[in-house]
């Protein structure tokens, strides 16, 4: 049976350590920015004003209400980004987790120290950055993702 012999397809794989190195300069980044968005909105969820209305001035936290959902979109965002990033763009997240940081470190400051609005004749006390500075947090770290996940490829 000499006439009958079926050569083996040929497979060129990355080794396991570029595979490795690839995702681990991905992962350490990603991994730092999702940690500081968790400890601005805690931060922001202990530390922010309250809201407080009505006549018998009763007290609404609304950064522990909402802020988890705006981190959770964030964090989604990140890591949705980081899993579908090209390998040749592993150089951005250094980058883009620098920057996370600094907008959610700014949606801390901004919930915990902007100014109140105060309306009515029994004071209605509204934190309004409270509500405000989350999904705008939320908007930048998408813009950040995109740019991370796509930055520099080429038109296809």
């Amino acid at each position: 049976m000499t006439g009958n012999a079926v050569a083996a397809p040929t497979v060129s794989t990355k080794s396991t350590s570029q595979v490795e190195s690839t995702g681990a300069r991905r992962l350490w980044p990603v991994g730092l920015a999702v940690l500081v968005i968790w400890l601005a909105v805690l931060s922001a969820s202990l530390y922010s004003p309250m809201m407080i209305t009505g006549a018998q001035r009763e007290q609404l936290a609304i950064a522990p209400m909402l802020d988890w959902f705006w981190a959770s979109m964030a964090t989604g965002l990140l890591v949705l980004a980081a899993a579908f990033a090209r390998p040749e763009r592993r150089d951005v997240w250094p980058v883009v987790a620098l920057m996370t940081g600094v907008v959610w470190f700014a949606v801390a400051v901004a919930s915990i120290y902007s100014p109140l609005m105060v309306t009515g004749n029994d004071p209605t006390i509204i934190p309004l950055m409270a509500l405000v500075a989350p999904p705008a947090g939320v908007v930048v770290t998408a813009f950040l993702a995109v740019f991370a996940a796509g930055a520099g490829s080429e038109a296809r």
